[in-house]
């Protein structure tokens, strides 16, 4: 008890002294393990930092596919499907006073800067009570981007923050899965009042979209990709199907 109120009055008094400082720093790893389509596999280390008015979520480190295993065909080629060396890095910055959330998004090679209101998850608190780490986490449950997630939430760390585009619970978000399994973002340390760090937009590419432009330039991308990938197997008798619906794809996006 002592230790969950001294954890509250730290935060708070840095989050009502210091607005514009980091006031933790999280580190998780994001895996994507999409059933019908193994090579679409990714396994990233990413980093949260926030305080009382934004937050920011990027990607730290290259993608470990070989260390995942999914129901697919573990036979299948992994490929990267968003390489490249112009230093852009997959991240998402949230204002929560503008309510704006900009993210470098990308479909295959082509990357975009996209930028779009927030839209907090219809969050439903359930009963159920686990640990991760040093600090007791609650449950909860919500239909956002066109998936169910459960997510582990801390009252500990009053911060409406989590990984990803996931937020707007009483705590910070250690810990969160889509029911399908094929999400994950796992909890791996934490650090309070982080040095030299800070929290901007990263590096972009191009002029900012807003959400539907790219939407329907990813339906339209996608739609010539799936055509010209099943014109192409018909040589080798067909069969088979051009599936892209994954996290990094195709569902997040969608409203």
């Amino acid at each position: 008890m002592k230790k969950v109120l001294f954890l509250i009055i730290y935060l708070l008094v840095c989050i009502k002294s210091n607005g514009q400082n980091v006031v933790a720093k999280v580190l998780y790893r994001q895996q994507e393990i999409p059933k019908q389509n193994a090579a679409a596999k990714r396994d990233v280390d990413c980093i949260l930092l926030f305080n009382s008015s934004q937050s920011l979520y990027y990607e730290t480190s290259k993608n470990r596919v070989s260390n995942l295993k999914s129901g697919a065909d573990d036979n299948v080629e992994n490929i990267e499907l968003d390489s490249g060396n112009d230093g852009l890095v997959f991240f998402n910055y949230q204002d929560y006073q503008s309510k704006k959330l900009s993210s470098n998004e990308a479909i295959f090679s082509r990357k975009y800067f996209v930028q779009e209101k927030i839209v907090v998850p219809k969050w439903v608190i359930t009963k159920e009570y686990k640990k991760i780490g040093s600090f007791k986490c609650q449950k909860a449950k919500a239909f956002y981007r066109d998936r169910n997630y459960m997510a582990w939430f801390t009252t500990e760390i009053p911060s409406l923050a989590g990984p990803w585009k996931l937020q707007g619970l009483p705590g910070l978000i250690l810990e969160a899965e889509s029911e399908d399994g094929e999400v994950k973002f796992l909890f791996e340390s934490l650090i309070f009042n982080p040095k030299n760090e800070k929290i901007a937009i990263l590096k972009t590419y191009g002029k900012p979209m807003t959400l539907a432009d790219f939407v329907e330039i990813r339906k339209k991308v996608l739609r010539d990709t799936k055509k010209s990938f099943e014109s192409k197997m018909t040589q080798f008798g067909g069969g088979y199907e051009f599936n892209v619906n994954t996290f990094s794809k195709e569902n997040f996006l969608s409203q």
